[in-house]
């Protein structure tokens, strides 16, 4: 091979290893901009888990599909479900990062310190059930505005899923 052709061919390598490894890391991103997005929903992006739809409003919208609300209705769901999001408490980013502290503490240490971990499980399970009671209620409170038509009609729904998840995982 020709000295010359040698040189264009180790250029047109180096310019493809180059441009690909700008690609990779591109396709990684960058730390920063990382950090940024957890902030604004992770990689979901805002809307997906707590943006407009939040968590009440997907599960609302889905379980009311189809019942044919009146106006009265709509509107005293509606005021139900903003009681239940000003009942909420604030996030505490300091907490948050207490926690996350404590947990990153708990990891670094060299000895498994069981206690304090199950009293991190404990914390988290409680606020979790705290959550899921919050939500039972909104739905209990939402299913006695509905008429009794409107009961059936979920009813009917629920136990056609019912058969479908219980056809699907074969009870």
């Amino acid at each position: 091979m020709k000295p010359i052709a040698k040189l264009i061919a180790v250029g047109a390598l180096t310019t493809t290893a180059l441009v690909s490894t700008s690609f990779a890391v591109a396709a990684q991103g960058d730390g920063q901009r990382d950090c940024e997005m957890r902030g604004k929903g992770g990689h979901h992006g805002m809307g997906y888990h707590h943006g407009k739809r939040g968590h009440h409003g997907g599960e609302v919208r889905k379980m009311l599909r189809g019942l044919d609300l009146t106006a009265e209705q709509k509107t005293q769901i509606k005021a139900l479900i903003e009681a239940a999001h000003t009942d909420k408490p604030a996030r505490d980013t300091a907490d948050f990062e207490a926690k996350m502290a404590a947990h990153q503490a708990l990891m670094n240490n060299p000895n498994f310190d069981e206690a304090a971990a199950r009293q991190m499980i404990n914390e988290r399970q409680a606020a979790h059930a705290d959550r899921a009671l919050a939500r039972m209620k909104l739905q209990h409170d939402i299913i006695q505005l509905l008429t009794d038509e409107q009961k059936a009609k979920l009813e009917a729904r629920h136990d056609k899923r019912m058969a479908r998840f219980q056809a699907h995982h074969g009870e």
